[in-house]
């Protein structure tokens, strides 16, 4: 069973770019929090992830274009795999929404932010946002 989660980029406007990871949305590791806090800490890295889209899997390294059913090539290079760069979806696009992160938590069990301050912040199940 899949883990699924929120991943989001706050704007100047406070509204929040976000996308869909499929798998190991949790906190711990080796999951989706535990990889945002350890390889996706700089601005430009979180902007490249978001704009990637919709995720089945994160990973250490953005990546290249790999087969999206090829998992092995995907893992050796620790490669997020994404639907719309790798399987080539079409409407799995970053979203911009104006809920809050306890919001989208609700609605998917995980939610995670980088916030303007450039710091990680997550929600479980609607509960209060705590810094990863």
């Amino acid at each position: 069973m899949s883990t699924n989660a929120y991943i989001g980029m706050e704007l100047p406007d406070h509204t929040i770019k976000c996308i869909y990871l499929h798998w190991d949305g949790y906190v711990e590791k080796p999951g989706a929090g535990f990889k945002l806090k350890s390889f996706y800490m700089s601005p430009e890295k979180v902007k490249e992830l978001i704009d990637l889209g919709d995720l089945s899997a994160l990973e250490s390294e953005i990546g290249e274009k790999h087969d999206f059913d090829n998992f092995d090539v995907a893992r050796e290079n620790n490669w997020t795999t994404a639907y719309g760069r790798d399987r080539e979806e079409e409407g799995v696009e970053a979203k911009i929404t104006t809920e809050g992160i306890e919001k989208l938590s609700r609605e998917m069990g995980y939610a995670y932010v980088y916030r303007l301050n450039e710091k990680w912040y997550y929600s479980k199940n609607g509960a209060k946002e705590k810094k990863l």
